[in-house]
């Protein structure tokens, strides 16, 4: 369980002030709130949670940096397509904080943090394993995790409207926090792996020195290349 404690009237009255500019502007309100976290909950172990209204999980770590970050949930969903996805996605982010309401220390990964990723090339065919991800998207997490070395946040976002109920819906975030349950994760949760296709050596190597003689032509500048890896299990594997 993430130990943490919500001032009730502190997070009202942000929320508060997130409907007044929501009445002003009418649209919603990007309300977010940054607390202290205690006890030994990791990143991983908040990214395996069972969040109420879960939806998407999202984690992001840079270790040797010591900062790691799992969200739940998604406050804010923003999509884009084609050769202008970067510049939708710029200027929507740019209007939902231009707005929004965030009472959050300056501390790096706390706060309304944008996770996601984009399409290298909007042209290409998308593989069948991506079907369902949009050229750009971006989400602002309900609950974000965040272990900044040497202390641990949890940012709450939440979309406010003219019409919300202040009460109700401070009422239900802490409710949220405090049936949330994050499991510890053990070292022997993965199953034994029985066959294992990949694609072979020499098509990999193929393609690199294809890829370096294209580069040397003058035809491209940067390309990421990628092997898939197939693991078959008779378990359930374990994010």
């Amino acid at each position: 369980m993430l130990e943490t404690r919500i001032n009730k009237e502190n997070l009202c009255d942000l929320l508060t002030q997130g409907k007044e500019r929501a009445a002003v502007r009418h649209r919603p309100i990007l309300v977010s709130l940054v607390q202290p976290l205690q006890g030994e909950t990791s990143a991983l172990e908040v990214f395996l949670n069972d969040f109420p209204h879960k939806g998407r999980s999202m984690f992001w770590a840079k270790p040797m940096a010591g900062l790691w970050m799992a969200g739940s949930g998604a406050a804010v969903t923003l999509t884009a397509a084609g050769e202008t996805r970067f510049r939708g996605i710029k200027e929507q982010t740019a209007e939902i904080l231009d707005s929004a309401v965030i009472e959050a220390p300056a501390v790096r990964g706390t706060g309304p943090v944008f996770m996601g990723g984009f399409r290298y090339d909007a042209k290409a065919k998308k593989d069948d394993l991506w079907h369902e991800f949009p050229d750009a998207l971006l989400m602002v997490p309900r609950f974000l995790f965040t272990r900044s070395d040497p202390d641990t946040w949890l940012t709450i976002n939440t979309l406010v409207e003219a019409g919300t109920d202040i009460t109700f819906a401070a009422e239900t975030i802490i409710e949220d926090l405090e049936l949330a349950d994050c499991p510890r994760i053990r070292e022997d949760e993965q199953p034994s792996v029985f066959q294992l296709h990949q694609s072979p050596k020499a098509d990999w190597q193929h393609r690199v020195k294809k890829a370096l003689e294209t580069i040397e032509a003058g035809e491209l500048v940067k390309v990421v290349l990628s092997r898939r890896k197939v693991l078959h299990a008779r378990g359930q594997f374990s994010l």
